[in-house]
């Protein structure tokens, strides 16, 4: 059959009545009757049908973006590095793509997603990376390091989780007047999307000193908590003084640390625990009434050595949720309450511990450098 005999609707028509869309409530009709129902002359045969609906399914329009296409212009694309430099001022502030699309002209945001921003600004030089920082305390320190990470380095994933409880640490958490937040934003945020030639720019470091002068710190509100992980997920956050003493250490551990493991671990009579270098930890008071509760410290713990404690994950999470949940006319006492609140809700409690086996492989190759998260 010759293609003056059937036009281009015909065809459609013939390849409808095979394959009818789900949403046209229209059943497939088998090739023997497909004829009666559509007008073409001379009237056409079962096979006639069957070769109109092969050729059309041939022509039809490729599912998919054809080749080439993208989905933003050069113009589109000058609007978004546009935005993003007028979003990330001051210098060195959190910027992440939602901050980007949120700012874009309304055309330009119903047409892209947050993960075409994250491609555009990537094929431009700038992509999300974490901020430098002069951490390194010296040759003993890194040493001191290493000797701890080599005795683990052979610890899998498991083998953390079995042998080790639990992560903790304390934490202070400031409370900043109006006129300080905007500072503190910039400056303490440990990552944000910039170029690699940007990295090392002052603006884009994470500061070596205060951010604060004596005068202004005194102007602010703190607060602190002890937070402890265990290795199957479950965490506690306890509020304690600003500067805890060993009695008031040995109290919050009898009366919240050990009924939390035993809860947590019914079958253990001893847990051992990741904890940093805090002193109040390591006095006689302090030791004796670990070894009551069964509780036994990983050690020696390498001093300064934040970024090896997975706890420091659940800080740096909560931190910048507590950030984006202040609102402009929030109390000290609103504050500390949300602490525990957003502590609490980490989301990834059970990752802490078995990530130890990554961080101590990380540090042994960096030669006992900081490592970051």
């Amino acid at each position: 059959m010759g293609k003056s005999h059937m036009d281009e609707r015909s065809r459609a028509l013939c390849y409808f009545y095979r394959h009818p869309p789900k949403a046209s409530g229209v059943k497939p009709v088998p090739y023997t009757k497909i004829p009666a129902l559509v007008p073409a002359k001379p009237r056409l045969s079962a096979d006639q049908v069957r070769m109109a609906v092969k050729r059309f399914h041939l022509k039809r329009r490729p599912r998919g973006r054809p080749e080439g296409f993208r989905k933003t212009t050069p113009t589109e694309d000058k609007a978004i590095l546009s935005t993003f430099k007028k979003v990330r001022q001051p210098l060195g502030s959190c910027v992440e793509s939602r901050d980007v699309w949120n700012a874009l002209p309304a055309g330009v945001r119903l047409k892209v997603c947050m993960r075409t921003i994250r491609n555009r600004l990537r094929e431009m030089g700038y992509a999300m990376d974490e901020k430098l920082a002069g951490d390194d305390k010296g040759v003993a320190w890194r040493k001191t390091r290493v000797s701890f990470c080599d005795r683990r380095k052979k610890w899998t994933e498991a083998m953390w989780t079995n042998r080790v409880q639990g992560v903790g640490d304390f934490r202070f958490f400031t409370f900043f007047p109006k006129r300080f937040k905007r500072r503190q934003a910039v400056k303490s945020c440990p990552r944000t999307i910039m170029s690699k030639q940007e990295k090392t720019k002052s603006s884009f470091l994470k500061p070596k000193h205060h951010i604060f002068k004596r005068s202004e710190y005194k102007l602010c509100s703190k607060a602190k908590v002890f937070g402890l992980t265990t290795s199957n997920g479950r965490s506690l956050v306890v509020p304690c003084p600003l500067h805890p003493t060993s009695p008031e250490w040995i109290k919050i551990l009898k009366d919240r640390v050990r009924p939390f493991l035993a809860d947590v671990f019914p079958g253990r009579s001893s847990y051992t625990l990741l904890l940093d270098g805090e002193s109040i930890l390591h006095t006689p008071e302090a030791k004796e009434a670990m070894k009551e509760c069964g509780v036994r410290l990983l050690a020696p713990w390498p001093a300064h050595s934040p970024d090896l404690n997975p706890q420091e994950n659940v800080w740096g999470w909560a931190e910048k949720k507590l950030r984006k949940a202040e609102q402009k006319n929030d109390t000290f006492p609103v504050f500390k309450r949300r602490i525990v609140q957003i502590a609490m809700q980490y989301g990834s409690k059970g990752n802490l511990v078995p990530s130890l086996a990554g961080k101590m492989v990380r540090c042994l190759e960096r030669k006992g450098g900081v490592i970051g998260k």
